[in-house]
């Protein structure tokens, strides 16, 4: 995401575009309020600018970055964009680059963070990577006035030039390239004041001449939009440094807010000396008087770049921005001219390439994207990673439920190495990070066709295959070793997980002889994990008069609490309970109970809020206005033909051992689901049906991953 100089343009950065698919990379550049196709100040916003009360030109500096950060939760929704990859990877994600006067709108959207919504600061906080400051101005660094950039030559400032002489004067000298010593460059954080202005020329270089002067007319006007210069952005220039020092102090110098997110300085050690300057202002606080609680902010310096890298150094710029780690691969597809309105009507155009680059060949090992098919679809996964000093560790894959997406299962991950676990979530097609579905997909799904609606299930099951043995290949996951129970890969589907984890199952014999081996070599248990009904094919008939939280086909978009409502505990009746599963259907709906419990325990309570404030993290609610409201809709007897296709076919992996964790606290519905597969399992099994063990999960809710993640870690590793 990229901010112009003011008096430019988005189409300044045109030429880097051609280069951003050999990097992986996307690019989108972002026209600021006035210029061309975005919405221009309002006079009261000009009157604020132009008061001389500090309070007032902070109202609209601190409204730019808020209109910033709408653009981007805006664009990461619209566009579906991958997350920042987990395991210390710096892959998909987000990353805001700010150049010359442009980097005041991303210093302020920075200084911002602490006001914006708990919901938009989560969103934010999956996505940013890192806030690049590409060769700043004075102005977004807050420079006070006692500093020495009134001893820089400036020709808007030389009395003895006409104002025609001054605007060609201005153009060869902000664009010019600039000899320093090699001496002062090495050095540059370190100088000081008194260094620094003695060693900064004041005429550019003849060759290369100014980028400016290269330029047609035709190019010119096509960068430049002076209407917009004289409307507002010399007025921003007006405003009092100290509310530039107030924005950067607030974005630069308090990491409370997304702690992890890096700031890169980038200066260009060829550009014109005000820039120079700003560049050895930040560098030299950083390396001198930083706050102990501040941002890291790297410094990067661009040999031979003038004040214009991204026109004269396109490709070198690319490549330089792909070196910066948090500039990791980022996938999309793109809307040239587009316009992003926020709730107030206010609208910033944005440009960026209309090509997708290949997914087919590209798989950085940074990337958690792993490909699950030919036409470059893809799943987003994490992995903690192979255990130290554990060469036959275990590999258990997790697989989601509807709304809630991988990250549901992350407070497991600190437990899983002492137990020699390797874990990895994926997350389904249309969750975040994966491939969104197509609209014959969609189509498929809401057809009402039980081939078609077969035909999308199944497709889900292919995709875990497929990404169950493209892992194991790439990642060289120890085959299982019966003798001494070491290696080996497990699979887990959670509540309505299940779908997908069954769907692949089903489908074992049809896979190529090749997949069917690797995965008999490696595939060790089956774990069917608190199911909801549809996971396990329970006829709606079983269900009727059952509570069936954000599982009815009325499930609004927006609704929060809802999904909230699954993560409670229920005090079903004990004797039903102990008695499980061999009671009736009849005593089963006697002893459910289907109210949650009226004074959950103080740890209740504690992961409860817990998921409050990281919920939109775990959830992507919008998921529901497109298929999984559809999948819920389906009729359970396709669902059903896939579990029995599942778990009564032994033929295709016969020593696969099958797991059915139930939650004894959970609601009526999973619990009730859970004794309908369980029950026959107990009465009526199949004897050359895979053999299936009943695992009961004592004081467990339905999110037992969440509430209790240690004694869900060591539950699951004693099956797999």
């Amino acid at each position: 995401m990229r901010y112009p100089l003011f008096g430019t343009i988005v189409a300044i950065f045109k030429p880097l575009f051609p280069f951003a698919e050999k990097h992986n990379m996307r690019l989108v550049a972002l026209n600021a309020r006035d210029y061309h196709g975005s919405s221009p100040f309002s006079d009261s916003e000009l009157a604020a600018l132009d008061n001389p009360d500090l309070q007032s030109q902070q109202s609209v500096l601190r409204a730019c970055g808020r209109e910033l950060a709408a653009f981007l939760v805006w664009f990461i929704n619209h566009e579906r964009l991958p997350l920042v990859s987990g395991g210390g990877g710096r892959g998909g994600g987000i990353s805001v680059l700010g150049w010359s006067f442009g980097s005041a709108f991303s210093m302020s959207f920075l200084a911002q963070a602490g006001v914006l919504s708990e919901k938009d600061r989560n969103v934010l906080g999956d996505y940013m990577q890192t806030v690049i400051i590409l060769d700043p101005s004075r102005h977004p660094l807050g420079i006070p006035s006692d500093a020495p950039s009134e001893q820089l030559y400036d020709p808007l400032s030389d009395a003895a030039l006409t104002p025609e002489q001054k605007q060609a004067a201005f153009s060869s000298w902000i664009s010019g390239y600039y000899k320093h010593e090699p001496s002062f460059l090495d050095s540059l954080p370190t100088l000081s004041r008194q260094q620094l202005t003695a060693g900064l020329p004041r005429d550019p270089q003849t060759e290369p001449s100014p980028t400016l002067t290269r330029m047609s007319a035709e190019e010119l006007a096509g960068v430049t939009d002076p209407a917009a210069l004289a409307h507002s952005t010399l007025a921003f220039t007006r405003v009092d440094p100290r509310v530039y020092e107030e924005n950067m102090q607030a974005a630069l110098w308090d990491k409370t807010i997304w702690p992890r997110l890096r700031i890169a300085l980038v200066w260009c050690d060829a550009s014109v000396g005000p820039t120079m300057l700003a560049s050895w202002y930040l560098a030299n606080m950083v390396v001198t008087r930083w706050p102990a609680q501040g941002r890291r902010v790297e410094l990067v310096r661009f040999e031979g770049a003038n004040h214009f890298p991204h026109w004269d150094k396109p490709e070198d710029m690319v490549r330089l921005l792909a070196r910066i780690d948090a500039m990791g691969p980022q996938w999309y597809t793109a809307t040239l001219h587009a316009l992003a309105e926020s709730s107030n009507g206010t609208k910033l155009s944005f440009e960026c390439p209309d090509s997708r680059p290949s997914t087919n060949n590209i798989t950085p090992p940074s990337m958690p994207l792993a490909p699950v098919d030919d036409d470059g679809t893809q799943l987003y996964y994490e992995d903690t990673g192979a255990p130290e000093n554990c060469p036959g560790y275990r590999t258990l894959v997790l697989v989601h439920g509807a709304i809630f997406n991988g990250a549901t299962f992350k407070l497991m991950f600190p437990h899983a190495a002492k137990h020699g676990i390797r874990l990895v979530t994926v997350n389904m097609r249309d969750y975040r990070g994966s491939t969104p579905y197509t609209d014959a997909d969609i189509e498929a799904l809401g057809s009402g066709d039980p081939e078609r609606q077969q035909s999308m299930i199944r497709a889900r099951g292919l995709e875990i295959a497929a990404f169950l043995v493209w892992f194991i290949r790439k990642e060289d996951i120890p085959p299982y070793v019966v003798d001494g129970d070491r290696g080996g890969l497990s699979l887990l589907g959670w509540s309505w997980g299940n779908v997908v984890t069954m769907a692949f199952l089903a489908q074992a014999s049809g896979l190529s002889e090749d997949d069917r081996r690797l995965l008999d070599g490696h595939l060790k248990s089956f774990v069917i994990f608190d199911s909801a009904r549809q996971g396990l094919g329970v006829p709606a008939a079983v269900m009727e008069g059952l509570d069936s939280p954000g599982g009815g086909t009325d499930m609004p978009a927006e609704s929060d609490e809802r999904w909230l409502s699954w993560a409670v505990h229920h005090a079903h009746s004990k004797p039903v309970l102990d008695a499980f599963p061999l009671v009736t259907m009849n005593d089963m709906r006697v002893g459910v109970a289907h109210s949650s419990v009226a004074n959950p325990l103080p740890q209740h309570k504690a992961a409860r809020e817990h998921m409050v404030r990281e919920l939109g993290e775990i959830i992507d609610p919008t998921v529901i206005e497109r298929a999984q409201r559809l999948y819920l809709e389906v009729d359970t007897a396709l669902y059903g033909h896939n579990v029995r296709g599942a778990l009564l076919d032994a033929s295709t992996w016969p020593c696969l051992q099958v797991y059915l964790v139930w939650c004894d606290a959970s609601m009526p519905e999973t619990v009730f689901s859970n004794w309908y597969l369980a029950k026959q399992t107990e009465e009526n099994w199949p004897r050359d049906a895979r053999s299936v063990k009943v695992v009961r999960f004592e004081g467990a809710n339905h999110f037992p991953h969440w509430y209790q993640p240690e004694d869900t870690m060591a539950l699951v590793a004693s099956l797999v």
